[in-house]
This record gives structure tokens, C-alpha cells and sequence, in this order.
């Protein structure tokens, strides 16, 4: 999670038509399409959420039938372009899978194979290399780091390829799995090595005009009279990537190619016959090996079928997701430009989305109310104890509240003693088995999960984030608890985010709790919560979206106090005089 600042965004109004019995709406931007009532559901969820964060496009379909495929929110802020079903965005790492298939179709075209060693490609591997095949950059089970540079940095392949070769591994080739862009880039390379075409140019020729896919690439694509969406980080325009100086090895493979949501469907559709890859291609694209990853896709079984998936995002300010649910024929595109999308994202929306379209209900977002309100009688500062205060502000259609300390944060998302007291606990826990982890003792750990394997992989993640981190954070110092919020990840869960600290800076994880039990640890980004946006429902009631937990949270205002009015109890805060 990078950022949850949430500004309010004009929503276009809708024309409905009516055609035929089936409601298709188009809101004035050219090939928008919600056909049907599932659309109509999932329309309504990501209309609602606007004012909440998110920004961006979506598409679903059943079969090569078009369900939904409409953007939301803004493309461009600063001369109010909105994002609509023709917007260009970054697919994020999503790009995988094509440079995985770019590698099947050169096999097929008997130019390289799967067990060839990088050897025949790189000349002056070392010793302790010399193992690793293409099956093994493809399954992320190489042992190259995860990341050797920014995204953007100015590297030629040349120079990338000898930074990874030089990289020490993680791991003997084949035995674990590490997740590494470093990888895919080495497969892009070897792509232009047996092709002796560029990655994109091979990419264009091969894969994406087969496909019909005229909006899809980094630079090859005429992206002249389309919208290609800003990224936005808060209030920060960090602009598109046709910005950014050309070639950047650390991303080329392994993310950032720009497409459309139609584009990515058309992929999905040519992916389903031999229009790009032969039946057998495709198999051995599909096959998972460890941790449920195949070539360039995670494949998983599921209660709703065979799920073949891919997400992606940067924290410079956007979001994909992929899901592509065979057995049902449902396809679902998701991509966001705005920062705290990929929190969005991961927090709940694509697996919301996901829920509506088989069929699940959850609470959706109130509908705010267009009456007029006098906003500036509720702005101030409502104090809690402990040094911890809300901030309340008027902005355009409603309030927005910024939490200061722990307990106000916490206490926006959970209120009732018993709730507030086993969160408390997971804190003091999550605190105590970080700070070991600080000391290079993981016995706690031990004691916690009670699974020797996944001790290890804990261990792996704590020396890759602070190998990492190493030279910003300086020495470790202490671990802190940030806050605690319900999770998005799992019903009845909850997350708290705890800082690594070290002498100049730190760095974050996220321990997942239920039942008194830790179910889950994650690497994640610096959170800063607020503003959130208050929407008016009444006089002196409003309300903002807890996206992860699909809860309305409702706040009313007195004279001298604010109340956040939770399923375990309610929250005062005093009106600072």
C-alpha cells in the first residue's frame, strides 16, 4: 500500500438507453459498454468507489461477448480528461506472460528451447550459473534478485545482462522459488539474441498483430490521438511513460508494456485457439510449477474453476490485475492510474469485482446525499486520548479526515473493547517477533507459525528486504507498529502495518492476523492515510468506504464532538476549543 489519499473526482453523468430489454449505458466517451446486469452491478461498485481512490478502467466479459469495458475517474487531472474503454495504461508486470509467450513462439519457430542453458546465449557465465535454464527464468526459480535498479534507469541490455550475471544468487538454480524481474529480463534479451529482431519489434510481429492488437507496446504503437493515462502518486503527476528517456533493461521483459482493456482481451481471445500459439505451446505456458507459477501466470484451482492470473503496479501511481477464469469463459481487465491503486487493488477491489461477477453481494458504498449541507459547522480538530486527533475539512461535495496517531487511524476501522484488545495484542506481538527478527533471532517466529518450511521462507523475505533496504535504512534499530485496520485478504482478519526502523530510515511489513493466530506476512509500502473522503448522508451524517472489509463507516457530528459509529461500538472524539 502506498497511499490512501483520497480526492473527490467528478463522475461524468450516465445516458441510459434502453435497447431491446438490455440497458447499455454510454457515458459520452466513444465504445464505453455496460450491457447486462452483471455489468450493471460491477458498474455501479466502481462508480461508487471514485470519490474513494479509484481511477482507472475495467473490462469483463464472458467468451468473446462484452460485458463491461468503461473507464472511471481521470485519465489526465490537469484538463479533467477522463478516463474511458479506449485509455491507455500500463500493464505493470502483467508483461510477463507476454514475454513468457514470446519465448514458446520462438520455440515453436525451432529457434531455442526451454532446456537450453543461458550459457548458449551470454558468454562468461560463472561457475555457479552455469545450471540455470530458460524453464528456470521463466518459473522464477533461477535464484537472480528480485530487482537490480529503478525502473527507469537509463541501462542498455549489454550492461543489464552483465549486472545479473554478476548478481550472487538467492538460491541453487531450481530448488525455490524467488519472484525476479531480473529473470524475465534476461529472457527478453535472449528474445532478441535468437530472434535477431528488437524484444518489441519481435513482441509486434508475432504476437500482437496475430492477436489484432493495435494498442499494445512501449514505443512502437502510434500513441498519437489517444489518451495514455498520468500516473499520480497524492497530488504528484508523474506523467506517462513515453516520457521517460529510452532504453530502461531494468523494466524491458518483465513490465510496463501500455495497452488498452480491449487489447488484453483480444490477448486472452488469440491465447484460447492457435491463433498465436500451437495447442501444445500453450500447454506448457499453462503448467504451474512451484508455487503455483507457470510460464510468465500464476494458475490456481479454484471454487470457481481453473483461475490463470497476473497482476502488477509501481508505486509512482498504478494497477493491473488479469484474471482469466477458463472452465466459466469470464475474462476480467483491471487497471488503475492513481497511487494507492495497487493498495486498492490488493485491498479488495479486484476480487470484489471478481465476487459480482459470480454472483456474491457485499455492502457497497452508500449513495451520498445531494442535499446542501453546510460543511464548514463540522470543520476542526476532535482529539482522542494519547495525543491521537481527526482533522476534519471541507472539500468539494463533502468533509475529509485525516487521522493523527495510532489510535485514531486504528479507531476509524475498529472500535468495541474486545476488538480493540486482540488487536492490541497482535500488535504487541508483531512487535516482539519483528524486533527478534532485528537481533537475527527467529525463534519467536518458530513458536508463532509452529512450520519449519515457512520459518524459511520468512527468513528469505527478511534478508532479501533488508539486503534491499541496506544502505537507505542504515543499522536496524526498532520494529514499531504503525496501526491496525481489517483485512482485505481474508473475512474476520486483520492487518497491522509494522515499520522496520534503522538509524536514517525503515521499511515496511504487514502481519496479517485471525483468531489469535498469524496467517499471513508481507513486504509493503510506506502507508499514509488521509485525507479520506466523507460523504454527507444527512445534516450532521456522513460516511467513507472501507474498501478491504466492503463496510460503510458512518461519522456524525455535534457541537462539541465527532462519533464514528462501528459494529463493536462507537468512538468519540472531543471538539478542540
Amino acid at each position: 500500500m502506498s497511499s490512501l489519499t483520497r480526492k473527490l473526482i467528478t463522475v461524468l453523468a450516465m445516458v441510459i438507453l434502453v435497447i431491446g430489454g438490455c440497458v447499455s449505458r454510454d457515458a459520452g466517451r466513444s465504445g464505453d459498454v455496460v450491457n447486462g446486469e452483471i455489468a450493471q452491478k460491477v458498474d455501479d461498485y466502481l462508480t461508487r468507489l471514485v470519490p474513494f481512490g479509484f481511477s482507472g478502467a475495467a473490462l469483463v466479459a464472458r467468451g468473446d461477448k462484452v460485458l463491461l469495458n468503461k473507464g472511471y475517474g481521470l485519465a489526465i487531472v490537469a484538463d479533467s480528461t477522463p478516463n474511458d474503454s479506449r485509455t491507455i495504461f500500463s500493464t505493470g508486470s502483467i508483461t510477463k506472460q507476454f514475454t513468457a509467450a514470446a519465448i514458446m513462439k520462438l520455440e515453436m519457430m525451432g529457434k531455442l528451447n526451454t532446456d537450453d542453458p543461458i550459457s548458449k546465449y551470454f558468454e562468461n557465465v560463472p561457475e555457479e550459473k552455469q545450471s540455470i535454464r530458460l524453464h528456470h527464468l521463466l518459473t522464477h526459480t533461477a535464484g537472480f534478485p528480485g530487482a537490480l535498479g529503478s525502473d527507469f534507469e537509463i541501462v542498455d541490455r549489454e550492461e543489464m545482462m552483465k549486472r545479473i550475471l554478476e548478481a550472487p544468487l538467492k538460491f541453487p538454480p531450481g530448488e525455490e522459488f524467488g519472484y525476479s524481474n531480473c529473470g524475465y529480463s534476461m529472457l527478453a534479451a535472449i528474445v532478441e539474441l535468437a530472434s535477431e529482431m528488437t524484444y518489441e519489434e519481435f513482441l509486434q510481429e508475432h504476437l500482437f498483430k496475430p492477436a489484432g492488437m493495435e494498442y499494445t507496446g512501449y514505443r512502437l504503437p502510434d500513441w498519437s490521438g489517444v489518451t495514455v493515462a498520468h500516473w499520480y502518486a497524492g497530488d504528484i503527476d508523474n506523467g506517462i511513460p513515453l516520457d521517460k528517456d529510452y532504453p530502461y533493461w531494468n523494466y524491458i521483459g518483465n513490465g510496463g508494456i501500455l495497452s488498452t482493456a480491449g487489447d488484453m482481451l483480444k490477448w486472452h481471445l488469440a491465447l484460447t485457439g492457435d491463433k498465436v500459439l500451437s495447442a501444445e505451446a500453450r500447454a506448457k505456458l499453462y503448467t504451474p510449477f512451484l508455487n503455483d507459477y507457470a510460464y510468465g501466470w500464476d494458475v490456481l484451482d479454484t471454487e470457481r474453476g481453473t483461475l490463470i492470473q497476473h497482476d502488477g503496479g509501481s508505486m509512482l501511481g498504478c494497477a493491473a490485475d488479469f484474471k482469466r477464469y477458463v472452465d466459466s469463459s469470464v475474462t476480467i481487465v483491471l487497471f488503475s492510474n492513481r497511487s494507492g491503486s495497487e493498495f486498492l487493488m490488493d485491498k479488495g477491489v479486484r476480487n470484489r469485482v471478481a465476487d459480482l461477477v459470480f454472483g456474491g453481494e457485499f455492502d457497497l458504498p452508500l449513495r451520498a446525499s445531494n442535499q446542501s449541507i453546510n460543511l464548514i459547522a463540522h470543520e476542526g480538530n476532535f482529539l482522542l486520548e494519547n495525543d491521537a486527533a481527526y482533522l476534519v475539512t471541507s472539500a468539494e461535495s463533502g468533509l475529509q479526515i485525516t487521522p493523527y496517531g495510532k489510535d485514531a487511524i486504528t479507531g476509524l476501522y475498529i472500535t468495541g473493547d474486545s476488538l480493540l484488545n486482540e488487536v492490541k495484542n497482535n500488535e504487541k506481538r508483531s512487535t516482539g517477533v519483528l524486533s527478534a527478527a532485528i537481533k537475527e533471532d527467529f525463534e519467536p517466529f518458530r513458536v508463532l507459525i509452529n512450520d519449519d518450511q515457512r520459518l524459511e521462507r520468512i527468513k528469505r523475505l527478511w534478508y532479501m528486504r533488508l539486503n534491499r533496504y541496506a544502505e537507505m535504512t542504515g543499522p536496524l534499530t526498532e520494529a514499531v507498529a504503525k496501526f491496525s485496520w481489517p483485512s482485505g485478504y481474508e473475512p474476520g482478519a486483520t492487518e497491522t502495518v509494522m515499520e522496520i526502523q534503522g538509524q536514517k530510515s525503515g521499511f515496511f511489513y504487514l502481519m496479517i492476523w485471525k483468531d489469535g493466530n498469524m496467517i499471513g506476512i508481507a513486504p509493503t509500502m510506506a502507508p499514509n492515510i488521509g485525507p479520506l473522503t466523507l460523504l454527507p448522508i444527512g445534516d450532521h451524517q456522513f460516511f467513507t468506504y472501507d474498501i478491504g472489509a466492503a463496510r460503510n463507516i458512518r461519522v456524525t457530528f455535534d457541537d462539541s464532538s465527532m462519533t464514528i459509529l462501528g459494529e463493536g461500538g462507537n468512538l468519540k472524539a472531543v471538539r478542540a476549543q
